[in-house]
């Protein structure tokens, strides 16, 4: 019995890009019309994967991200570009000052440049369903996917104050919008809400270090966000007022109450 020993694969390219998803193709493309030799590597897990439709995207809108990809493939091997599934796992530097780029299952491929596109991926909060419905139920632009969800109701998870701003992009899309926080209001909404009333009031000659600003401020804040809760039936307000409604004996739809808050 003869016994063969597989031999790696060695690939030779000017440039090799990791990541082919729409930036990483439309690198190799402008790389392949400078005619130079180019190997796009694709693990095959792009960002918008779970995302049915592109928007915003002109010619393309509405259209799947899959055949965006499918067409940027075709459009870089007609100008002599590679494409490979694959995934790079270790990218290293040979003596001669090129890269060598190994990739799961043995192929190595030599080029002069290394161009990463790799792109994002999602750090989604540890709340149960936020997974499982991300892309669809579960959004994260008011651009990519704000016009398909026009006039529903919307909660805002606020991680950071900075996601106050896209609270403003949504208004303009649905009046049934209401925020919630992970860390809560002490943690993400009070820092950026407290300095602003602070500020505001000393202009009108309130006394600057006080305490009586930044408490009337938290105490808004707290107002604002129990009620900015009651428009969606499941919130725990919402629940809470029907218990009690329900103990007197009065008969009222959650529906009934978050109609009233909006």
């Amino acid at each position: 019995m003869e016994n063969h020993t597989a031999h790696a694969i060695e690939r030779h390219a000017d440039v090799i890009v990791i990541g082919g998803s729409a930036a990483g193709l439309a690198a190799a493309l402008q790389i392949g019309r400078q005619r130079r030799s180019v190997i796009v590597v694709d693990a095959g897990e792009p960002r918008n994967a779970p995302a049915a439709h592109l928007h915003g995207f002109l010619g393309r809108d509405g259209r799947p991200p899959s055949e965006l990809t499918a067409t940027g493939r075709d459009e870089v091997r007609s100008y002599g570009g590679e494409v490979l599934d694959g995934r790079v796992e270790r990218v290293t530097r040979t003596d001669d000052g090129r890269f060598r780029a190994e990739l799961v299952g043995g192929t190595s491929i030599i080029a002069r440049r290394v161009l990463a596109a790799t792109g994002l991926v999602d750090e989604l909060p540890d709340i149960e369903g936020v997974a499982e419905h991300w892309g669809a139920g579960v959004i994260h632009c008011p651009f990519c996917h704000g016009y398909e969800v026009r006039d529903r109701r919307i909660v805002q998870i606020v991680t950071h104050p900075s996601g106050l701003h896209q609270a403003t992009l949504f208004r303009q899309l649905t009046a049934a919008l209401g925020l919630t926080s992970i860390a809560g209001p002490a943690q993400s909404v009070r820092p950026l809400v407290a300095p602003m009333a602070s500020a505001a009031a000393e202009v009108q000659g309130e006394p600057a270090g006080t305490d009586r600003i930044p408490a009337m401020a938290a105490a808004t804040d707290n107002i604002g966000l129990f009620f900015g809760e009651d428009i969606f039936i499941a919130i725990g307000s919402i629940l809470l007022m029907k218990g009690v409604l329900d103990g007197y004996g009065i008969d009222i739809q959650p529906l009934h109450l978050s109609l009233w808050a909006i």
